[in-house]
């Protein structure tokens, strides 16, 4: 008897384990379920797309967390987040031009300059052809009556840094770069040269000093970017990789009949999209990929694409094609990554210099979201 009440003992016992373990995987199924399901919502969701409160005709950038955008006399403020940081000032002169960085904003007329948020804004002498703002400097490109070209820096409260003068050469781009401490580049041409010969040069606004230099002959040079390690010398002829701390060449590259479409990097991975020079569509891309101190990284492949393509941009290394309908994304092997659809159709596409894309419908412009 006593046998007998143990083994219906021991076989509900494994019943109620045999329950448990059934109870948990239908659990687990349900919770995977869940899974795939909110996966396949995120997957097949549209574009998330915020709508912004100006017209494609403003004048208008973006410092990364809000735009600025100048209409007839207002200049408004909208930030991303938090309306209640949204402003509108007055400008008594309508011509006017607008600059952004991710700390500063300023507008400038052929004579004087205004940073956001200061009382009056400052003479300059002779007239202004230029100007742009970095993280703590303003750099201000100006001719005086003589002809004599400057660039003068700031500091963002338009306290004056430094003057940089061009004796016996054009200056053709300046910039800064933020990849490291704040630097200033600038791009000049020998004008009194036969044949071309352009100069990059450098300056560590934090030491007050130069910090390189690199010569091109006999070739235009029409783009200059950074990384964080090196700095990419991009020409009619030839892709220039410079190393930024010893001021030497890592490696150059051929590129002849192609000009530059876009670039970025994501740690020391490059891409770098060209077209042929002259084109005017996206049917025909040539990419660049390589890392920024090893030639044998460098991969250099011609794409083909079907026509209509809004855009095509370099986003963190990565090839991302805009259609009126979808944004591709592709691998580095130029395989598809994503696609996502939009929920009704763009017309056209830029990207911000923060590396975010605005789209439009007619003159609506909407930030695409993460």
């Amino acid at each position: 008897m006593q046998a007998g009440r143990s083994a219906k003992k021991k076989k509900l016992s494994i019943s109620h384990r045999t329950r448990n373990i059934i109870l948990i995987s239908i659990a687990a199924a349900l919770l995977i379920g869940s899974v795939l399901a909110v996966m396949l919502a995120i997957y097949y969701a549209p574009i998330k797309l915020t709508e912004l409160p100006f017209s494609s005709q403003a004048q208008y950038d973006y410092t990364g967390s809000g735009f600025y955008a100048l209409s007839g006399t207002s200049i408004y403020y909208y930030d991303d987040r938090r309306v209640e940081l949204n402003t509108v000032r007055n400008v008594n002169n309508p011509d006017v031009k607008l600059v952004v960085s991710a700390n500063i904003a300023l507008i400038y007329t052929n004579t004087a300059v205004y940073v956001m948020g200061s009382d009056s804004p400052v003479e300059i002498g002779g007239s202004i052809l230029d100007v742009k703002c970095g993280k703590d400097y303003i750099a201000v490109y100006r001719e005086d009556a003589a002809g004599a070209q400057t660039i003068t820096l700031y500091t963002s409260s338009m306290e004056e840094y430094e003057t940089l003068s061009f004796d016996g050469v054009y200056a053709l781009d300046f910039g800064f770069d933020l990849s490291r401490s704040e630097t200033l580049w600038t791009l000049d041409v020998d004008t009194q040269s036969s044949a071309p010969v352009s100069t990059i040069r450098t300056y560590d606004l934090g030491r007050r000093a130069a910090s390189g230099i690199v010569t091109v002959q006999n070739q235009l040079v029409e783009d200059v970017f950074f990384t964080d390690d090196c700095m990419f010398v991009v020409g009619t002829s030839t892709i220039r990789c410079v190393d930024r701390t010893r001021n030497s060449t890592n490696y150059t590259l051929p590129c002849y009949g192609l000009k530059l479409h876009d670039w970025s990097y994501s740690g020391d991975s490059v891409l770098m999209i060209f077209r042929d020079r002259g084109a005017e569509d996206y049917t025909k891309l040539t990419l660049y990929s390589m890392t920024d101190d090893d030639e044998s990284t460098a991969r250099r492949r011609t794409m083909t694409l079907e026509e209509g393509a809004l855009g095509v941009f370099s986003m963190s290394a990565r090839l991302v094609v805009v259609t009126p309908d979808e944004i591709v994304r592709y691998r580095s092997n130029a395989n598809i990554d994503t696609e996502k659809e939009f929920d009704a159709q763009i017309t056209s596409v830029i990207k911000l210099k923060v590396g975010k894309l605005l789209v439009f419908r007619g003159t609506v412009p909407y930030l695409v979201g993460d």
